[in-house]
């Protein structure tokens, strides 16, 4: 078993392989930390934390801190299979090692072979949030017909592209599934309410668009994947996976328009997961 500190044991949640590189969550007593591996030009991140060349960093005279081992994946299960979602997401180098060290309340790591890594904690309490309200209904997310926990982030409403009245990201965990299984997210529309919906892809996008009114609502996932089919229905979209993904990432944006042909483009572009800044930020 990969080693832990004692005071903040850290258990690795779930791993998951997608177009922008691998992404790994760990989750402890005090934090839940997503680690990201980016393996192609568009998923580079700052060199914010640098990967050391030994158990120690540098400090300036007279500040000298101890690293403390918080996760390492070296010899071990962990390893090879990060090694194989490595080489699956088209990254070539051999990984030698990958080591998580913590000094105070900063993380560094280091992963000999690996490009550029971005480590981000969060505190777990404010980590899930049980459901997101529309203007056109709550939102139920459902892995085999079973509700699941759902994390909220906030998402700018205007860009170069687009200007929306609400735009969310839904994040979901699934650690411990067994494949195949089908992940469900859909809207409580009210019955009474005229809606009409459809499909609206785009390349590497499943996304599907609801209108009522001057109103539009769009549902927006990464598409085009290996082993991932995306059907649509009355209520929402559902998406059946080969294997076990891990986690999940939906998207959703809405508008009151006032101008419908020039704006009922807009929740499409700010439900494409490629517009999603705060995945690119520094």
């Amino acid at each position: 078993m990969p080693e832990r500190i004692p005071s903040d044991v850290y258990e690795l949640v779930t791993m998951r392989r997608d177009r922008r590189g691998l992404t790994m969550v760990f989750e402890g007593l005090r934090k839940i930390i997503t680690v990201e591996f980016g393996f192609l030009p568009l998923s580079v991140r700052s060199g914010r934390f640098s990967p050391p060349t030994s158990g120690r960093t540098e400090e300036p005279a007279g500040q000298e801190r101890e690293n403390r081992l918080l996760y390492q994946v070296e010899n071990s299960a962990d390893l090879r299979r990060f090694q194989a979602e490595a080489a699956a997401a088209g990254h070539k180098e051999p990984l030698l090692y990958l080591v998580f060290l913590t000094s105070n309340d900063s993380i560094e790591v280091i992963a000999l072979g690996m490009p550029a890594v971005t480590v981000r904690p969060r505190q777990p309490e404010a980590a899930v949030q049980e459901t997101l309200s529309t203007p056109l209904g709550p939102v139920e997310i459902l892995a085999d017909g079973r509700p699941l926990p759902y994390r909220c982030t906030p998402l700018p409403l205007q860009s170069q592209r687009f200007r929306v009245d609400g735009r969310w990201r839904l994040d979901c965990l699934l650690p411990g599934t067994i494949a195949p299984v089908e992940v469900q997210c859909r809207i409580a529309v009210d019955p009474a309410q005229s809606v009409t919906c459809g499909a609206e892809t785009g390349e590497a996008l499943d996304l599907m668009s609801f209108t009522w009114n001057n109103n539009k609502l769009s549902i927006g996932t990464e598409g085009d994947l290996p082993g991932v089919t995306c059907h649509y229905e009355k209520t929402g979209m559902r998406l059946r996976f080969l294997s076990g993904p891990g986690a999940v990432s939906l998207y959703l944006a809405w508008l009151t328009m006032t101008e419908p042909e020039r704006e009922e483009i807009y929740p499409w572009f700010a439900a494409d997961p490629s517009f999603d800044e705060t995945r690119r930020r520094n």
